[in-house]
């Protein structure tokens, strides 16, 4: 996983999911670096909450209560702690390998997901530096998650948080000049994944490769690249097409 520990590591540079608007996003098109005039680039302080807010990531609002947990926080607006919850985010959090780097700004737990973008269902959301879980997240078709699928979730949030530390100074510029949502494809990292497993640019739009992670991967190199790095760091890199997997282990 030297991949991981070289480039995530990196990425994940926080002092204290993903995706929609005004939060990040995922959306199919290419990298850009042309700057608009008069448009300053801005590099992402993820310690910086009033950058922070202004890109769509604000600290949580509404929080009954708060729970450190492995080197992070985590705060909840659901009426009362979960003593359940709290132990297998405990186990969770444990089997997150190192080489992932810090942890997320803040877990947060909520009833529902945030009204975002995207999916429909998601498993969890990242919002900037924070993760936020909730009912569904906890329970999938009716059976309890384990500690071992909610390391895999956390894991695939935290590459989002990768993701958008490493966004584009140039995007990022745009982004506060002119406001919107800001991409995920343009984070640094996305390139050399892209080339390396086969993502390509076809008439402004992603164009997935004979082999994904998952189903889900196929979304966008965004996505693949999430599921690859959680898969891996879970055990289960068996399941990912080899030129994802060599990817992450570098």
């Amino acid at each position: 996983m030297r991949r991981v520990a070289s480039v995530l590591v990196l990425a994940l540079v926080v002092a204290a999911c993903g995706s929609a608007a005004p939060p990040p996003t995922t959306t199919a098109g290419p990298t850009t670096t042309t700057l608009p005039a008069g448009v300053e680039p801005v590099e992402v302080d993820l310690a910086d909450d009033e950058l922070l807010a202004d890109l769509g990531a604000p600290r949580p609002e509404g929080a009954r209560w708060l729970r450190p947990i492995e080197g992070t926080d985590l705060v909840g607006t659901t009426e009362t702690v979960d003593p359940e919850e709290l132990r297998l985010l405990d186990e969770a959090m444990r089997l997150l390998p190192p080489e992932l780097g810090p942890l997320p700004r803040a877990i947060v737990r909520t009833p529902t997901p945030p009204a975002i973008g995207g999916r429909t269902d998601p498993s969890a959301v990242a919002v900037g530096p924070d993760v936020y879980l909730f009912d569904d997240t906890f329970e999938r078709d009716g059976l309890p998650i384990g500690p071992l699928g909610l390391a895999r979730i956390l894991s695939h949030e935290i590459v989002h948080i990768a993701q958008f530390d490493t966004l584009e100074p140039t995007h990022v510029g745009e982004v506060l000049e002119f406001g919107g949502s800001v991409d995920l494809t343009e984070s640094t990292l996305l390139p050399p994944f892209a080339s390396a497993t086969g993502w390509e640019v076809v008439d402004g739009a992603w164009q997935a490769p004979p082999s994904t992670s998952t189903e889900y991967g196929g979304t966008n190199p965004v996505e693949d690249m999430a599921e690859a790095v959680s898969l891996v760091t879970s055990g289960l890199g068996d399941s990912v097409p080899p030129a994802q997997r060599e990817w992450v282990e570098g």
